[in-house]
């Protein structure tokens, strides 16, 4: 392919004289042609918006830009890829607006610089898009009708500043590649008008940079028809993660999230409303920057009506005042491998009905950083007809802040057939490792309270008593089992041991039935079991 030069086309960019009429008649000459069109250096004055014909290749010059000096109502772009087109290549152009201080406006919302209308097969790549009006810098769809829908296109390598709602968007369109773009005060992500649909989109390796807006988001809804879009290894700071309807069969994974500032419980670092077959793995969530107060079913990460969803291998910290992760009337959902540290509330709370639950293997240590009584470890937060129903709660570390008189590991409240299988706890300061209120069917098994064993040995001194110490000691079986012969016939005669008391998660006192001394040569192992 060769190239042309639109400055020898008479195309002027002095900074001052409009040239869009003149711009657009290369582009089409050089398309027509089958030729790439080199654009001028300096700033091309632009007030028209320009059609960019099928199979075009345009490239930017280093020094030069395409300016939209005058923003106008109604629908203009300034690159606009035609209907139906394929095999586009738009490389290195520049392009900025006024819109310096990347504020909204709704007069100039349909100002696009770059839109993909019904394309597919096509490459936008190290653009540079600044101070935008429009609801997109780069958008892809449009999804106006359902035939509308933008395919197989790549965005990479792009750099998008200050605009006024999002960077790149997808409107409509499947297994298109957004790839290493970098965004500053702009959002990304796709935003489905209801009318098109979003299946196998992927958003990789992008990095969206909060300066003037620090709480911009990653949007990754849809429809319920909207399946499969992958977001991973993106790098998000003073932004979140949004669904406000449906993740589908998403995929949410090795992404960092950092910053976010706002107060509003809602709008959570990770915030999914309808996940549904989602996961979510290996990300990061810094969420110091959250400072909203606690509020049931809410965190850092928040799932509310999820369905078979699954959170893995995810690291969850430093929410002020809320919970590391917030589940609300969700079902079949597995919280797997997850490290929750150093939030304000809850490290884990259940509220609202939830169903068939799994918590499995996570590490949650010095959560309740407020000292509160009413925040745990894990809290199954039922209240009234609320229920947990067959949440299972199994080999998780839980350790309760250090120093305090608060935070349980474990708490059930009005739940069902709840499982409580395998669990190291930590009360530390605290006098209990768990509480349960208004529980139903609970099943506690191999549970373990700090560093002690469920089991041990001993051996009773020369008196009536003896006081064995072990915090897993609570309202269990305690079996006894001499190991010598001594202590073989202190069983078989007047003095045979029976536990008389249990000082809960401290001890139990053993005595002897005529109130007798034993020997104090009788060696017993005991074990506890739930």
């Amino acid at each position: 392919m060769g190239i042309m030069y639109a400055a020898d086309y008479g195309v002027v960019c002095d900074g001052a004289t409009e040239t869009s009429g003149t711009l657009q008649q290369a582009i089409t000459l050089a398309a027509n042609n089958k030729v790439a069109l080199q654009l001028p250096g300096g700033t091309c004055i632009i007030r028209t918006g320009m059609s960019v014909p099928t199979k075009s290749h345009m490239i930017g010059a280093p020094n030069g830009e395409l300016y939209w000096d005058t923003p106008q109502a109604g629908t203009h772009v300034v690159l606009d890829v035609a209907e139906q087109s394929t095999e586009t290549l738009i490389e290195g152009v520049r392009i900025r607006s006024t819109n310096t201080t990347a504020t909204v406006n709704a007069t100039y919302s349909s100002n696009y610089p770059i839109r993909l209308n019904r394309v597919s097969g096509s490459v936008i790549r190290n653009c540079h898009v600044q101070d935008f009006w429009g609801a997109a810098g780069i958008l892809l769809g449009p999804g106006a009708t359902a035939a509308n829908h933008s395919d197989s296109n790549v965005i990479e390598h792009n750099s998008l500043v200050r605009g006024s709602a999002y960077g790149i968007v997808i409107t409509s369109g499947y297994s298109n590649r957004i790839l290493g773009n970098h965004l500053e005060d702009t959002d990304l992500g796709l935003n489905n008008g209801g009318a098109g649909f979003t299946l196998q989109n992927t958003f990789a390796g992008n990095i969206v940079y909060g300066v003037l807006r620090t709480n911009l988001f990653l949007n990754v809804n849809g429809l319920a028809t909207d399946f499969y879009n992958s977001f991973t290894g993106n790098l998000l700071i003073n932004a979140r993660v949004t669904a406000a309807a449906n993740f589908v069969l998403g995929t949410l994974a090795n992404n960092v999230i950092k910053g976010s500032a706002t107060a509003v419980v809602a709008q959570a670092p990770i915030s999914l409303v309808g996940a549904n077959a989602a996961v979510l793995t290996g990300n990061v969530v810094d969420a110091a920057a959250y400072t909203a107060a606690f509020s049931t079913g809410f965190g850092a990460i928040t799932c509310a009506t999820c369905v078979q969803t699954t959170l893995a291998n995810n690291l969850v910290l430093n929410a002020t005042a809320a919970n590391g992760i917030g589940l609300s009337n969700a079902s079949l959902v597995l919280l797997k491998d997850n490290t929750i540290a150093y939030n304000g509330a809850n490290g884990i709370e259940l509220s609202g009905t939830n169903a068939d639950v799994t918590i499995e293997g996570n590490a949650i240590y010095d959560n309740n950083a407020a000292n509160n009584a009413a925040y745990f470890g894990i809290n199954l937060n039922g209240a009234g007809a609320a229920v947990a129903v067959r949440t299972k709660v199994q080999s998780n570390r839980v350790y309760s802040p250090a120093g305090t008189k608060q935070g349980i590991p474990l708490n059930f409240a009005t739940d069902d057939n709840s499982t409580i299988v395998g669990n190291i706890l930590y009360p530390r300061q605290n006098a209990a490792a768990w509480a349960v209120t208004a529980q139903t069917n609970a099943s506690f098994s191999l549970n373990r309270v700090g560093s002690d064993a469920l089991c041990g040995n001993m051996t009773w001194t020369a008196a009536a008593t003896a006081v064995v110490t072990n915090n897993n000691a609570k309202n269990t079986h305690i079996t006894l089992i001499p190991t010598n012969a001594s202590a073989a016939l202190m069983v078989s005669g007047a003095t045979s041991p029976y536990v008389s008391a249990v000082t809960a998660w401290t001890s139990f006192t053993l005595a002897t039935q005529s109130a007798g001394a034993a020997a104090g040569t009788e060696t017993f192992a005991y074990c506890l079991t739930d």
